[in-house]
């Protein structure tokens, strides 16, 4: 078949598409910010200077930004930290939020540490388990929750320098300190 003298036109979204017979010929139209994708790849030297830097300042942000709320995270777990609110009286603890926020992780956390310690004793007299010494406590039946924090509180302050550690820490050595274990 001979090809046509004027083939038709087809339009089919941005490409011109002619009809010359058995083959078919694309031909582009150009399209807004073609000339950029063109040249992708091929960007002058100081373009790809300028995207070097960009990439290289977005990732410094990028890791400031978690190295600095690393920081802030593990600083509210420090003892030096939530000593502090372990030490407030009920009606300090309700002047705010976050005095109450606090002075519950330390209770919690100090009655939590606590319960641990009678469990493992108690896995312990039954055989179960062979407890390290770090982990053994004679704490006395009927101590309450701020008697617990109280000896925290007065362990630190005896033992600053201990302070910049976690609390959770702090309190178990607190704890196996005040109630050695009785074997």
């Amino acid at each position: 078949m001979p090809p046509l003298a004027n083939p038709p036109v087809t339009h089919i979204q941005s490409e011109t598409v002619r009809d010359i017979g058995p083959v078919m010929v694309l031909r582009s139209r150009p399209r807004l910010g073609a000339r950029r994708r063109a040249t992708f790849g091929k960007m002058p030297a100081e373009n790809a200077r300028m995207c070097e830097m960009r990439v290289t300042v977005y990732g410094a942000l990028l890791v400031l930004t978690i190295t600095t709320a690393n920081a802030a995270e593990d600083d509210t777990k420090s003892a030096k930290y939530l000593l502090p609110y372990c030490k407030l009286t009920t009606e300090q603890a309700g002047s705010s939020v976050r005095n109450a926020l606090n002075v519950g992780q330390c209770m919690g956390i100090v009655e939590g540490i606590s319960q641990m310690f009678q469990l493992l004793n108690e896995a312990e007299a039954a055989g179960r388990v062979q407890l390290d010494p770090l982990l053994c406590t004679s704490i006395p039946a009927g101590i309450t929750a701020q008697q617990l924090v109280e000896v925290v509180v007065k362990y630190g302050e005896t033992f600053p320098e201990l302070t910049p550690r976690p609390f959770t820490v702090l309190a178990m050595s607190a704890m196996r300190v005040a109630w050695p274990c009785k074997r």
